[in-house]
């Protein structure tokens, strides 16, 4: 009886909560409002666009110190981004053009596993997650396949 318990103990320990710690940070649902975020280094802000699967467009801004999925879960995108950036799935694949990918630096090991999972893989996909602020993505377009996968 205590054997059993105890796993079930461990078990609920281990489980990952249904509200992604952000959320929990400021709200269920709510957004930081984009002047609070980007006020203490507006002059270093890029700004880029981001098209999800069903061609809605999004303009992005990005701080130094800041991932790609960050940007855009704050501009409203509906990006899921699972593993919560930790490069444990595909769910922030996102597509860059060829010319602002060659720009990035070179994906890790586990990224690369990370995206042989991805739905819609092309030679230009990366997760969101790993991409961090650079200015080379000033004014770059970047593209959300139709579909993800989560690696869970």
């Amino acid at each position: 009886m205590f054997a059993l318990r105890r796993i079930a103990v461990q078990a609920v320990s281990r489980a990952r909560p249904l509200v992604a710690p952000r959320a929990l940070a400021v709200g269920v649902g709510a957004r930081r409002p984009l002047a609070a975020s980007f006020a203490s280094s507006a002059g270093e802000t890029i700004r880029l666009t981001m098209t999800d699967g069903d061609g809605d467009k999004f303009e992005i801004a990005m701080v130094p110190g800041q991932r790609l999925h960050e940007a855009a879960l704050d501009a409203g995108v509906d990006l899921e981004c699972a593993c919560d950036g930790e490069a444990m799935c595909s769910t922030c694949h996102c597509i860059f053009t060829e010319d602002v990918f060659d720009l990035l630096p070179e994906a890790s090991e586990e990224e690369e596993d990370m995206l042989d999972l991805a739905l819609g893989l092309t030679e230009t996909s990366r997760l969101a997650c790993q991409v961090k602020y650079q200015k080379e993505l000033d004014k770059c377009h970047i593209t959300l396949p139709n579909e993800v996968q989560d690696f869970y």
